[in-house]
């Protein structure tokens, strides 16, 4: 597992695994465990999922070798790009960290902040897994 991000009713989380070529998926999991993790499909790589608090996810996707920042729905649908500039990296969405690091970094924060408000930090957890439901990979 590279990152993942818990949602913010504690029932999902959604995490991010390279696959046997090295490219990233994102998957998603319910915390109770009474379901097996899904990947969000998707021709591209995508990583670094950041739950938003209406439940939607934000995370890095790769076209043409580079990275940009997506919104998406949790059950795949309504994918839409967030800016037109790529970005470096997707650490945090909380209120004034970087989102990219680039040299539209500020312009990023700016149009993230105004599409999709300013989501709260979450904290990484360490999630039990049970012998049932193993990560995919």
């Amino acid at each position: 597992m590279e990152d993942y991000s818990v949602s913010h009713d504690d029932k999902q989380v959604a995490f991010s695994l390279k696959d046997q070529n090295g490219v990233s998926h994102v998957w998603l999991s319910p915390t109770d465990h009474r379901s097996s993790p899904r990947e969000l499909a998707s021709a591209a790589g995508q990583d670094s999922p950041r739950f938003l608090p209406n439940g939607d996810l934000l995370l890095r996707s790769t076209e043409d070798g580079q990275n940009f920042l997506y919104r998406i729905s949790q059950d795949g649908t309504q994918r839409r790009k967030i800016t037109p500039d790529p970005i470096l990296d997707l650490r945090s969405a909380s209120s004034g960290r970087p989102l990219g690091g680039g040299i539209n970094q500020a312009k990023q924060r700016k149009r993230l902040h105004t599409r999709t408000g300013d989501p709260p930090s979450r904290g990484r957890q360490r999630l039990p897994l049970t012998a049932r439901h193993r990560l995919p990979g």
